[in-house]
């Protein structure tokens, strides 16, 4: 953990204007990273090196770099913004030598079967205005990467409870939203930050099919 802590602290410090100032990846300049990624790292350290992963919402490869450093043979992840994808990939080309892992487009629900889905530090909603909607839309991805026997999701907590713009309130999800929408599954959940200390309050759950 620590050399890939290195690795990725010294390559953001020298292409800090890269990151476009954005509050979210400026955090990978300096150590300590944010909570999530550490626990992101736990988790990928005890699952088969062999399963197929997919991640939405890659952002600039921080949450990938750990799938790719660990060694994971399959890999894809998905990144809607297409200048920020190409930062990416030029990053995990840069470090590990792999080449295009990151498709610069919307992950469309197509049918990219996965052994673990994971959905960490990124908020897609677009066309839900309810709090159904928005779990229907989890849901559908975890769907159509073939319901995956490990789904690794971090959410914005419903004890959140601050009017906030970029984040309204039918995309802040409880507990037992997760536990409503995955009945059948062992669920366990870390808080990665809390409201006031952090900007807002965020869960991160592992939902593994039983």
């Amino acid at each position: 953990m620590e050399r890939l802590q290195s690795l990725l602290k010294e390559y953001n410090t020298l292409h800090i204007n890269e990151l476009n100032g954005l509050s979210w990846a400026l955090q990978f300049c300096e150590i300590p990273f944010p909570p999530y990624w550490y626990k992101v790292f736990s988790l990928a350290q005890k699952l088969p090196k062999e399963s197929r992963i997919l991640e939405i919402g890659s952002g600039f490869g921080f949450i990938s770099s750990i799938f790719i450093y660990l060694r994971y043979l399959n890999f894809v992840g998905y990144e809607q913004d297409k200048v920020i994808a190409s930062k990416a990939n030029f990053m995990l080309n840069k470090l590990f030598g792999k080449n295009s892992c990151i498709k610069a487009e919307k992950y469309t629900l197509q049918d990219d079967a996965a052994d673990v889905l994971v959905l960490v530090n990124c908020v897609y909603s677009e066309g839900c205005t309810t709090k159904d909607d928005y779990m229907d839309h989890l849901l559908n991805y975890y769907k159509q990467a073939g319901s995956p026997k490990h789904f690794i999701l971090e959410v914005i907590d419903s004890s959140y409870i601050v009017e906030d713009e970029n984040f309204p309130y039918w995309v802040r999800l409880s507990q037992q939203d997760i536990f409503t929408m995955f009945p059948n599954s062992r669920i366990t959940s870390w808080q990665t930050y809390h409201y006031p200390e952090n900007k807002r309050t965020k869960e991160l759950y592992l939902i593994e099919t039983l």
